[in-house]
Protein backbone atom coordinates (compact mmCIF):
# COMPACT_ATOMS: atom_id res chain seq x y z
CA UNK A 1 0.00 0.00 0.00
CA UNK A 2 2.83 2.60 0.97
CA UNK A 3 4.53 2.02 -2.19
CA UNK A 4 1.38 2.29 -4.13
CA UNK A 5 0.86 5.70 -2.65
CA UNK A 6 4.72 6.75 -3.56
CA UNK A 7 3.80 5.15 -7.36
CA UNK A 8 0.87 7.05 -7.19
CA UNK A 9 2.66 11.07 -5.82
CA UNK A 10 5.65 9.96 -7.94
CA UNK A 11 3.12 9.67 -11.31
CA UNK A 12 1.59 13.40 -10.42
CA UNK A 13 4.51 14.66 -9.96
CA UNK A 14 5.56 13.61 -13.36
CA UNK A 15 2.33 14.74 -14.98
CA UNK A 16 2.83 18.42 -12.74
CA UNK A 17 6.15 18.46 -14.23
CA UNK A 18 5.42 17.69 -18.17
CA UNK A 19 2.64 20.24 -17.95
CA UNK A 20 4.76 22.69 -16.75
CA UNK A 21 7.32 22.09 -19.53
CA UNK A 22 4.74 22.39 -22.54
CA UNK A 23 4.82 25.92 -23.41
CA UNK A 24 1.30 27.86 -22.86
CA UNK A 25 -1.48 27.84 -25.72
CA UNK A 26 -1.09 31.08 -28.03
CA UNK A 27 -2.69 33.62 -26.73
CA UNK A 28 -3.45 36.56 -28.76
CA UNK A 29 -1.35 39.23 -28.94
CA UNK A 30 -0.92 42.68 -28.72
CA UNK A 31 -0.99 42.83 -32.79
CA UNK A 32 -4.17 41.41 -32.74
CA UNK A 33 -5.64 44.28 -30.36
CA UNK A 34 -4.17 46.88 -32.59
CA UNK A 35 -5.61 45.58 -35.85
CA UNK A 36 -9.00 45.29 -33.72
CA UNK A 37 -8.57 48.98 -32.89
CA UNK A 38 -7.77 50.22 -36.88
CA UNK A 39 -10.81 47.66 -37.86
CA UNK A 40 -13.17 49.65 -35.35
CA UNK A 41 -11.63 52.98 -36.33
CA UNK A 42 -12.54 52.75 -39.89
CA UNK A 43 -16.55 51.75 -39.04
CA UNK A 44 -19.09 54.68 -39.52
CA UNK A 45 -18.96 56.84 -36.12
CA UNK A 46 -22.51 55.04 -35.56
CA UNK A 47 -21.13 51.55 -34.95
CA UNK A 48 -18.10 52.19 -33.15
CA UNK A 49 -19.46 52.70 -29.95
CA UNK A 50 -22.19 49.94 -30.07
CA UNK A 51 -19.35 47.56 -31.12
CA UNK A 52 -16.93 48.22 -28.51
CA UNK A 53 -19.79 48.30 -25.90
CA UNK A 54 -20.92 44.44 -27.01
CA UNK A 55 -16.93 43.64 -27.57
CA UNK A 56 -16.73 44.49 -23.28
CA UNK A 57 -19.62 42.08 -22.97
CA UNK A 58 -22.56 44.60 -22.53
CA UNK A 59 -26.13 43.75 -23.83
CA UNK A 60 -27.79 45.19 -26.26
CA UNK A 61 -30.22 46.48 -24.20
CA UNK A 62 -27.45 48.76 -22.53
CA UNK A 63 -26.16 49.47 -25.46
CA UNK A 64 -29.18 50.96 -26.44
CA UNK A 65 -29.50 53.08 -23.11
CA UNK A 66 -25.68 53.49 -23.92
CA UNK A 67 -26.47 55.21 -27.22
CA UNK A 68 -29.87 56.74 -26.45
CA UNK A 69 -31.60 54.00 -29.05
CA UNK A 70 -33.72 51.25 -28.68
CA UNK A 71 -32.81 47.56 -28.15
CA UNK A 72 -33.45 47.21 -31.73
CA UNK A 73 -31.94 49.71 -33.09
CA UNK A 74 -28.41 48.98 -30.95
CA UNK A 75 -28.56 45.22 -32.07
CA UNK A 76 -28.73 46.06 -35.85
CA UNK A 77 -26.08 48.43 -35.20
CA UNK A 78 -24.18 45.87 -33.36
CA UNK A 79 -24.75 43.17 -35.80
CA UNK A 80 -24.23 45.32 -38.64
CA UNK A 81 -20.54 46.70 -37.28
CA UNK A 82 -19.75 43.18 -36.12
CA UNK A 83 -19.88 41.80 -39.67
CA UNK A 84 -17.78 44.71 -40.92
CA UNK A 85 -15.10 44.49 -38.05
CA UNK A 86 -14.69 40.98 -39.20
CA UNK A 87 -14.12 41.87 -43.00
CA UNK A 88 -12.10 43.65 -42.39
CA UNK A 89 -10.15 41.50 -39.91
CA UNK A 90 -10.19 39.26 -42.87
CA UNK A 91 -8.96 41.35 -45.27
CA UNK A 92 -5.76 41.80 -43.21
CA UNK A 93 -5.70 38.41 -43.07
CA UNK A 94 -6.19 38.11 -38.47
CA UNK A 95 -9.76 36.51 -38.88
CA UNK A 96 -10.47 32.98 -40.56
CA UNK A 97 -12.16 33.50 -43.81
Amino acid sequence: MVIDEIRRRSARTSQVRTLEAQPPASAPGPDLAVEIRDCIERLPDSRQLPVILHLQGFRNVEVGRACRSTEKAAENLVYRGLEQLRRCLEDKGVAPG
